[in-house]
């Protein structure tokens, strides 16, 4: 079973976490569109974190 999730990637640092509390997408489209809201909400206050989106296979969990 394969879900998406959506990391933050810190500006200062350069660290991940998992962004929007660690909620998993059942789509890729709905995690890339969250990644993008991200970016550009945190683009408009002039931050620069980077958001990617990320495939997960709860199979092999």
């Amino acid at each position: 079973m394969k879900r998406w999730i959506v990391v933050e990637w810190n500006q200062a640092s350069g660290q991940p976490r998992v962004a929007d509390g660690g909620e998993m997408f059942w789509t890729e489209g709905e995690a890339e569109s969250v990644a993008q809201a991200q970016r550009e909400s945190t683009a408009s206050v002039g931050r620069r974190e980077r958001f990617t989106v990320h495939e997960i296979d709860l199979e092999d969990a």
